[in-house]
């Protein structure tokens, strides 16, 4: 093997989360320990059912050894779909991250695959590091997935999977929305969602935009 993933790290500040069911005393004490401990609590959602809602950010660091490779494709390799989410969002405010080169990809397409590979190839050299951003994106279904990579090196082409349960890859569509994610008009959490949380630094808590009538 001549690439190495010696990291794959979310995007933080990442803006929803959501649940299959709504969330118990405990599991909201569970939760907060997570974001406590950690500052993030993406491992926990997706221990729990849950998922990335509309865009799951994967910064992934490439890492050459001992001979130039060349990334040729990332796809990524569907393990199920099955129905939007809507049991707890969690919503955070936004905090910032450096500016990096992202490729995207469509988790609603029949065989998801980054477009960008097509035409423009990743060269890392011998003990290079390289950084890519991947942005996957869900509007029609709750998508679970393993991230395959396809790399030449010494002329032989290669492939490595980084696994759904290691990288937490699992993406799902803001309930309520149109298959463009387009809201409509009055659009609010609560008519979606059974329980909406507001995921603070230090602790999540309940959260209302709008009263249900």
């Amino acid at each position: 093997m001549h690439i190495q993933i010696p990291r794959i790290e979310t995007v933080r500040g990442a803006a929803h989360w959501a649940l299959p069911g709504p969330l118990s005393g405990r599991h909201l004490d569970e939760a907060n320990r997570a974001q406590a401990n950690s500052g993030d609590i993406t491992e926990w959602v997706y221990a729990n059912g849950g998922a990335d809602v509309e865009d799951s950010w994967r910064v992934i660091t490439f890492q050459g050894a001992g001979q130039p490779t060349t990334i040729t494709g990332m796809r990524a390799r569907v393990l199920s779909r099955t129905e939007a989410l809507t049991g707890t969002v969690i919503v955070a405010g936004l905090g910032g991250s450096d500016e990096i080169v992202c490729v995207g990809m469509n988790l609603d397409d029949e065989f998801p695959a980054v477009d960008h590979l097509v035409s423009n190839i990743i060269n890392i050299a011998a003990d290079e590091t390289v950084v890519v951003g991947l942005h996957a994106t869900a509007m029609l279904a709750t998508v679970t997935w393993d991230l395959e990579i396809d790399f030449v090196t010494a002329g032989k082409l290669k492939t490595v999977t980084v696994r759904s349960k290691d990288a937490l890859l699992r993406t799902t569509p803001r309930a309520g929305c149109d298959e463009a994610g387009r809201e409509p008009p009055g659009y609010s959490h609560n008519f979606h969602y059974d329980v909406c949380l507001y995921a603070h630094r230090e602790r999540l808590e309940p959260w209302i935009d709008q009263p249900r009538e």
